[in-house]
């Protein structure tokens, strides 16, 4: 509860700090004409699994991160897109909206764009996320007091999201499925 908490605060003091930034556009009249993409790179895990962090998976708690655009030319204010989206889609999304013509780079990315017709998403397309062995920390971790789990360090995961499925591939062997929707 402690760290659900320390955690709450932060994300409210990210918030406070994002609302004076939004003010502050707004104040010199930028705000309309400012592309704003508010992300994450990961979520963190507060128990989930007996994990705590970012390290050593790829469930939902660490995957499933905000994704928050505003940029009332192109965007209509309140749209939510229901299907999941992955980050390979800001750039796609931010090329668009900046009016660069598709290229062989844009055409080559895994993304999608999720302006105008983009707001519907394939609900069967794949999502991909890995996750490296930190085998560097395992010695930093060999040193404190308590027994850990090595096996946490010295493993590498895939995951492969379709549809409402999930599988995550463990180079252990400890492969896992899960059926999100349920």
């Amino acid at each position: 509860a402690v760290l659900t908490d320390l955690y709450d605060g932060e994300l409210a003091y990210l918030d406070a700090q994002l609302g004076e930034l939004l003010a502050e556009l707004r104040q010199r009249h930028l705000l309309d004409a400012t592309i704003v993409v508010i992300t994450s790179d990961h979520g963190e895990h507060l128990g989930e699994h007996a994990l705590f962090e970012h390290r050593f998976s790829l469930y939902e708690p660490v995957l499933h991160v905000p994704l928050l655009m505003r940029y009332p030319k192109a965007l209509p204010a309140a749209t939510r897109v229901a299907e999941p989206v992955s980050l390979a889609d800001v750039f796609p999304t931010l090329l668009e909206l900046a009016g660069l013509e598709a290229s062989t780079l844009q055409t080559a990315l895994p993304g999608y764009s999720l302006v105008g017709s983009g707001l519907a998403v394939p609900t069967d397309r794949p999502i991909l996320a890995e996750y490296d062995a930190p085998r560097d920390l395992l010695v930093r971790f060999r040193q404190k007091p308590q027994p850990i789990d090595e096996r946490y360090f010295t493993r590498s995961l895939k995951s492969l999201r379709q549809g409402p499925w999930k599988f995550i591939w463990a180079s252990d062997g400890a492969h896992e499925l899960y059926n999100l929707h349920q």
